[in-house]
């Protein structure tokens, strides 16, 4: 009985409501014209009632959204690639795929310090702003220094002249 939904329709022609335990038969059943007849007066309430269904549909959210980011928290543990696969698709436009291809060929270090991430965390996903396309994989203090010139080279190439110009030599 736990997997009919309510329209179902038995052999003899009643139509299923709504569970109920304590029934021999697993449910409500009521004959097709008390079933449409139901149906129109609770849409008929519904639409004269609009602030309580927005009141009971705000209390349920509340009361289940705990129970709601339990799951969430218990789906991500037991299948942490579909997320991450997910997010770089959403962000990025890449797959988790094509993540693990760029790190390879990467031999799994940062493309412009040649050093794994000193965080620990994996690379992070370097794009240029403008267009969205991707361009490599960085650690996160190359990719926050990129990220701070904001993507401009006059003002990295400036940089540079400045480090230059201004360096110490120590012996």
């Amino acid at each position: 009985m736990g997997n009919l939904k309510r329209g179902a329709i038995r052999d003899d022609g009643k139509i299923f409501y709504r569970y109920d335990k304590n029934s021999k038969n697993g449910g409500c059943w009521m004959k097709p014209s008390t079933f449409a007849k139901m149906k129109d007066s609770k849409r008929k309430w519904k639409s004269e009632n609009p602030d309580k269904v927005k009141s009971h549909l705000d209390k349920t959210r509340v009361k289940n959204k705990e129970k709601k980011k339990e799951k969430l928290r218990e789906d991500y543990k037991k299948n942490p690639a579909k997320y991450r696969n997910q997010f770089l698709k959403y962000r990025y436009g890449i797959t988790l795929d094509e993540y693990n291809q760029m790190l390879i060929s990467q031999n799994g270090v940062c493309e412009i310090c040649n050093k794994s991430c000193p965080s620990g965390y994996a690379l992070s996903v370097d794009h240029c702003h403008k267009t969205g396309k991707v361009r490599g994989l960085l650690c996160v203090e190359c990719n926050t220094g990129l990220g701070k010139f904001k993507d401009s080279t006059d003002r990295l190439m400036k940089a540079i002249e400045y480090i230059v110009k201004n360096s110490v030599d120590t012996i």
